[in-house]
């Protein structure tokens, strides 16, 4: 029997998102237009986590649910991380539990509404 909850393919997913930030930090996101290359990306990604957790997943809900809580924190630390090397100084959610909490529930919600829809179409494949 599979694991409800693959650990691994919620790392591997969670990790695929980070290039979200990434395009925003190496500055692709400003040069080819930031709020379409934002919202294209994230579009994209969630296609790729719908397909990959219908394929892959016992419980494309929990496992999604799971890849955007994990790859909120990612993105939460990557700030923490990067934004003294980059601008000097600390900047990002992790100056306030608000934006902490809020980039998490965000990416929780934006998991589980992917989750729901690989969930349907998991169902109506069999």
């Amino acid at each position: 029997m599979k694991e409800k909850l693959d650990i691994r393919l919620v790392l591997g997913l969670a990790l695929l998102a980070l290039i979200r930030p990434f395009l925003s930090i190496l500055g692709i996101a400003d040069l080819l237009g930031k709020p379409l290359v934002s919202l294209g990306t994230t579009l994209l990604l969630t296609l790729v986590w719908v397909f990959v957790a219908k394929s892959k997943a016992e419980d494309p809900l929990l496992t999604l649910a799971a890849t955007g809580l994990v790859y909120g924190a990612m993105a939460i630390f990557l700030s923490a991380v990067l934004s003294p090397m980059i601008l000097g100084q600390l900047q990002g959610p992790t100056l306030s539990i608000r934006a902490i909490i809020s980039v998490l529930i965000t990416n929780l919600l934006w998991g589980a509404l992917a989750g729901l829809l690989a969930k349907v179409l998991q169902t109506l494949k069999k």
